[in-house]
């Protein structure tokens, strides 16, 4: 069906994609201890990134060292979703966080580089939690299994599941938002990279 020159498909896909913007803005101001917001029409200028902190009173928008990347999609493609993470990071220099929703379950999952999440999250939990998938490149079957497997655990048997995956020659952690925000470290000082 089209209305005005738009698909419903396409109209319905973007409010699936604002609305999960608009709970990860809200899931992540937790964590993070500030108010983040959607970017409307991220990318489209020099704001890069899907969330930002919220302007202030005073017309100021406060510094964040993050850049946030939301996907709310049902094939995951998460080569490309990296990748763009990465660039946007670099070019920023700033830490590149993804958060994608899992389909047919209520969970959502945030992706991060090792290295950056050795720096923020407090590691004597993560070692006790670690699973390691790193021995060969995921293929788009073995990273759909991967996340069913984190959504999954965490669903029935509330455990923090923490996976570390090459995923273009590079570490990244992946796990559930609510382990993110369990193992966060909000006292650490940030420097920026």
């Amino acid at each position: 069906m089209v209305t005005m020159g738009i698909t419903k498909k396409t109209n319905n896909n973007k409010h699936k994609g604002n609305n999960f913007e608009r709970y990860a803005a809200s899931k992540l101001s937790h964590i993070f201890g500030l108010r983040l917001a959607r970017v409307y029409s991220s990318g489209a200028m020099d704001i890069k990134g899907d969330l930002r902190p919220e302007i202030d009173v005073h017309g100021n928008i406060p510094n964040f060292e993050w850049v946030i990347e939301c996907k709310n999609q049902k094939t995951y493609n998460i080569k490309s979703w990296i990748k763009q993470m990465m660039d946007e990071e670099e070019a920023n220099n700033k830490y590149g966080l993804l958060i994608f929703h899992v389909h047919g379950f209520k969970r959502n999952i945030v992706g991060l580089r090792t290295e950056v999440a050795e720096k923020f999250l407090y590691p004597e939990v993560v070692d006790e939690n670690m699973y390691r998938w790193t021995s060969k490149p995921i293929g788009v079957n073995g990273f759909s299994k991967l996340v069913n497997i984190l959504a999954y655990s965490y669903d029935y048997f509330g455990k923090e599941l923490v996976f570390d995956i090459d995923v273009n020659k590079t570490g990244v952690l992946f796990m559930n938002v609510e382990s993110f925000a369990k193992l966060f470290r909000k006292d650490f000082k940030r420097d920026l990279l």
